[in-house]
């Protein structure tokens, strides 16, 4: 299940989010009926945003199982525990200043928590394995590195962006050899920074991975990337233009995404 930013009326000045139900299994649709299903949200709440209630709210009224929160600062980890920690007991909450910022909130109970660097960069990944009854998923919580954050001050917006493109296809690589071994199902998401044709998701997918908005049985997804969070702008100069946050599974079956 995925959710973008820009979805819901109410999100206007939100981050991206992107909202998904799955079903919990051996993968197959045709078993889909009888797997346990979870809802869970990737969402980019943006370490500066200005209204952080209306994110919030957001949360609160989608009301997945399962939320990947990206850019989480302490003052909205604060926020987040103290409006919606009722609902969500199950938190592995590691803010920060600025972007590196992670949080996983759950309806169930999370083992396992791992926050570790993203290699070969140190922007961190954050992952749980969610307990649903008997059936157990691991949870992958990523934010990639951005395309224009410079790693020398004399590179050219080309030379950035091709670094970055190959970074984030190393952060990808490193994560799938990480889990080589695993034998969870497992759900990757977050703000990957690229669209759907990238070389990160392209690897997640030659490693088994499905994305949710191409295999999902009902799926409405789309843009995520600016909006008005970043443009600051109403009408039609705030709609995005570009789908970089994504919701990708293995040894599950995406029911629906949007």
């Amino acid at each position: 299940m995925e959710d973008r930013r820009g979805v819901h009326p109410q999100s206007a000045f939100l981050g991206a989010a992107l909202l998904c139900c799955l079903a919990l299994g051996i993968g197959h649709p045709a078993h889909a009926q009888q797997d346990p299903t979870i809802t869970i949200m990737a969402f980019n709440v943006l370490y500066d945003a200005k209204d952080q209630d209306r994110s919030l709210e957001a949360v609160a009224q989608a009301s997945p199982d399962v939320v990947c929160l990206r850019e989480m600062a302490p003052a909205f980890s604060r926020a987040f525990a103290r409006q919606l920690g009722q609902a969500y007991p199950h938190r592995a909450m590691v803010p920060r200043a600025g972007t590196w910022g992670a949080g996983l909130a759950s309806k169930f109970p999370l083992r396992n928590v791992d926050h570790f660097p993203n290699r070969p960069h140190k922007i961190p990944a954050l992952e749980a394995t969610v307990v649903i009854g008997k059936t157990h998923v691991r949870v992958a919580c990523l934010h990639l590195f951005p395309p224009l954050g410079k790693h020398r001050a004399q590179d050219s917006m080309a030379v950035t962006m091709q670094k970055n493109q190959q970074l984030r296809k190393d952060q990808a690589t490193w994560l799938v050899r990480h889990h080589a071994h695993a034998n969870l199902p497992m759900i990757i998401l977050g703000d990957l920074n690229e669209g759907p044709d990238g070389d990160a998701v392209k690897t997640f997918v030659d490693a088994g991975f499905s994305r949710a908005c191409d295999t999902a049985t009902q799926r409405a997804c789309g843009a995520t990337w600016p909006g008005p969070a970043i443009t600051g702008l109403r009408g039609l100069f705030s709609l995005a233009v570009f789908e970089i946050d994504h919701i990708l599974g293995r040894g599950v079956t995406f029911l629906s995404a949007t």
